[in-house]
């Protein structure tokens, strides 16, 4: 509907607007404009207007959320994995160190007798040399 300062447009200026708008002049202004009809905007009616743009951010939302939570669930997987990994490699480690620990410990004691047994003939004789080579041939030393 036209206000009080404006004019339909005159036969010269009918098809000036597209898409159903009508076409007003003010008299103080030479050149026209347009009223849109709904879903269309422009100076002439010419471009269309859309109004699922709000419907289109909340699909791209929604996108933009699951894509995050594929990610963020393939990165706690990726951790997870990384982790049980680690901890079978920790526990493998773990027990091979036992196995070490248990072989110096044999080996400690071993030395340790040896070193008494040493100690021992030693005490029984004078002349280091000989306990020495006794040693040496002794399995036990």
């Amino acid at each position: 509907m036209p206000t009080d300062h404006e004019e339909p447009c005159g036969p010269s200026h009918r098809s000036f607007c597209l898409n159903g708008g009508i076409c007003y002049v003010i008299p103080t202004i030479p050149s026209p404009f347009c009223r849109c009809i709904e879903n269309y905007t422009g100076a002439r009616c010419e471009e269309v207007f859309l109004p699922s743009s709000s419907i289109q951010t909340e699909s791209d939302l929604f996108t933009t959320f699951a894509a995050l939570a594929v990610l963020l669930g393939t990165l706690i997987i990726g951790v997870l994995y990384f982790l049980c990994r680690s901890c079978r490699t920790l526990k493998k480690y773990h027990s091979e160190l036992k196995i070490v620990a248990s072989l110096l410990q044999r080996q400690k004691m071993k030395h340790h007798t040896g070193e008494k047994h040493l100690r021992d003939s030693a005490e029984r004789s004078p002349n280091v040399a000989e306990v020495v080579m006794e040693c040496l041939e002794s399995p036990s030393c």
